[in-house]
């Protein structure tokens, strides 16, 4: 390879700790017996940047909470829904 490095060594650095972050992830869901989403979360691994920083640096244990809260609403609506529909 010739000509200036694609990243810096901080970039390679965040670049590297989220893809640990979600390789962490696949592993736990692999265990849960949750295959589709272990490989989703690996696919996700490799690779899985942002310039602003880390997505695990941004989001925390209340971010969590709300996306499944918020999951949970959208996934209850779609039900009411469809039993409405006859489903």
């Amino acid at each position: 390879m010739t000509g200036p490095a694609p990243l810096d060594r901080e970039e390679f650095r965040r670049w590297r700790e989220e893809a640990d972050r979600a390789l962490a992830g696949a592993r736990l869901q692999a265990g849960a017996g949750l295959h589709n989403w272990a490989r989703f979360a690996a696919e996700q691994a490799s690779p899985d940047a942002s310039p602003s920083g880390t997505p695990g640096a941004h989001y925390g244990p209340a971010d969590g909470t709300e996306a499944l809260e918020d999951a949970g609403a959208v996934l209850a609506f779609v039900d009411r829904a469809w039993e409405r529909l006859g489903g």
